[in-house]
């Protein structure tokens, strides 16, 4: 049995793990205690209910993504080279036992979602959605992309079908074992950008 520290990391992975791969609403509390060798208690111990436990996976994940966001804006020289970087991470996310992203998951179930947990989605969103239009401005800012003009797409508009468009490719993706889509999406959003 694993040590009690380090249970509800084992159990987050676990569900992160659940969630990409059959879905939230496909597995139980003791689904998880068989993968992660738990007694059922010992999880409600950790997440009393399956919305405490999907609500802290999302709170790591996002977490995660805004360290990535980090990462890429630290490494990366130029808005084309971060968006680049956001759309691998989609990549290396589907070449990990064709997962899918934990949020694309959890959106598709959304109706089924306890409050907390759907907020938390839409935080998750909205926060990438907001870095992606960031590096959109800093790649107009700085003369890599042309200015939008009156009928050119708003850089929140092209934030928002970015981010929709490569969690559709993922979807995709998973049934056609075809991921250059995503590569497709990143450079149709680039060809609207000018580049």
């Amino acid at each position: 049995m694993p040590r009690q520290s380090n249970t509800p990391e084992l159990l987050l992975d676990e569900a992160q793990r659940l969630v990409q791969t059959v879905g939230y609403n496909a597995f139980s509390y003791r689904d998880l205690a068989s993968a992660v060798d738990v007694k059922t208690a010992s999880i409600h111990y950790h997440f009393p209910t399956k919305a405490d436990l999907g609500v802290a996976l999302m709170r790591r994940y996002t977490d995660e993504t805004l360290l990535e966001f980090a990462r890429i804006d630290s490494r990366a020289k130029t808005a084309k080279a971060k968006l680049s970087r956001f759309v691998d991470g989609y990549r290396r996310t589907l070449a990990n036992g064709n997962r899918i992203c934990v949020c694309g998951s959890l959106a598709a179930e959304v109706n089924t979602l306890e409050p907390a947990l759907r907020d938390a989605v839409q935080r998750y969103f909205d926060l990438s959605v907001e870095w992606v239009e960031s590096v959109i401005r800093e790649g107009i800012a700085a003369g890599e992309w042309r200015k939008p003009g009156p009928k050119a797409p708003h850089p929140a508009a092209l934030a928002k079908t970015l981010v929709a468009g490569l969690q559709g490719a993922m979807q995709f993706a998973r049934i056609t074992g075809e991921d250059r889509l995503l590569k497709h999406v990143e450079h149709q959003h680039l060809a609207l950008l000018g580049s």
